[in-house]
């Protein structure tokens, strides 16, 4: 059987190894030669002798190979193939976090304002040692024309959770059981987000609720005019669409925008954030989810869509 831990270990060999690296956590009251008022516990490498992180007493270790064994026993059990799948799978070399992501090149599903507008469904999963990530488990669409990765607007089939004693990350793989139906399930959420039209106004409306930043907003705005164009769509056609899509942008892509010239000039350039891509993203999707669910996003997201079709 083609399993996922068969894939990994055969096409992405640094990565798995590091994420087979055994871990411990043990308990660290003694810091050169001080005793600690509150014992610790660290994180431990056992192959490579250090010290990953420090945490609290209500820390849940959870190894990464213990989440992917879960993860290929689940879509074993669920019938889920993995016969024509791309695959993004990485682990920090300190082993701070392991991200996956297994993108379902068959399952596609084409926007009906745009059949060119293409999704394919994916299932991610995400931990790290050092809590600098929450572990996620979720289904997504994934878009292909710009490489997004597509957060939910109405939680369906995710589960973001603290690493903290009561996780019972096992428990979060039932998730799963629903995946072929994830289509008919997500595939709603976007259609209504198509259907809704937006004045020029009313978009930098909705980029100002989501940041006060200019410069953000500059990235916001370059995002949707060089989507709109790869789809031959005037600033006319914009919809609430567009906006969900150039806020997902800014948290797939590790970019920013940068003022360029004199003190308040309205020149930016586009470039390449410093920061770690994954941390990037996972820092900038608790943006999102918390713009997704502002009053401001909602209100326009629950208007009447010009069509039921």
């Amino acid at each position: 059987m083609n399993t996922l831990i068969n894939i990994l270990e055969k096409n992405h060999s640094e990565a798995f190894n590091n994420a087979m690296i055994p871990v411990t956590l043990q308990p660290y009251e003694v810091m050169d030669g001080y005793t600690l008022n509150k014992t610790c516990y660290a994180v431990l490498d056992q192959s490579n002798k250090r010290s990953i992180a420090l945490h609290g007493k209500d820390y849940n270790l959870i190894p990464y190979e213990k989440i992917l064994n879960g993860l290929s026993e689940a879509l074993n059990n669920y019938g889920i193939k993995l016969d024509n799948v791309g695959i993004d799978f990485k682990v920090d070399a300190n082993l701070n976090y392991m991200r996956l992501r297994i993108i379902f090149k068959d399952i596609v599903y084409g926007l009906k304002y745009n059949k060119h507008d293409k999704l394919n469904l994916a299932i991610e999963v995400i931990s790290s040692y050092d809590a600098s990530i929450i572990f996620k488990l979720r289904t997504m669409f994934f878009r292909l024309i710009c490489s997004n990765g597509m957060a939910e607007i109405k939680p369906i089939a995710s589960s973001f959770k603290k690493h903290t004693t009561g996780l019972n990350f096992m428990d979060q793989f039932k998730l799963l059981e629903s995946f072929n139906n994830q289509v008919n399930l997500l595939k709603d959420q976007f259609e209504v987000l198509t259907k809704i039209p937006l004045q020029s106004h009313e978009v930098q409306q909705l980029f100002k609720g989501f940041t006060n930043s200019s410069n953000k907003i500059h990235l916001l705005n370059d995002v949707m005019h060089r989507d709109l164009k790869q789809l031959d769509r005037s600033l006319n056609d914009v919809t609430l669409f567009d906006v969900y899509n150039a806020v997902t942008n800014y948290s797939s892509h590790n970019q920013r925008a940068v003022a360029v010239g004199k003190r308040g000039s309205d020149q930016y350039k586009i470039e390449t954030s410093t920061m770690d891509a994954v941390k990037s993203t996972a820092l900038r999707e608790v943006e999102i989810e918390k713009f997704l669910r502002s009053k401001l996003f909602l209100a326009f997201y629950n208007r009447k869509a010009l069509s039921t079709n």
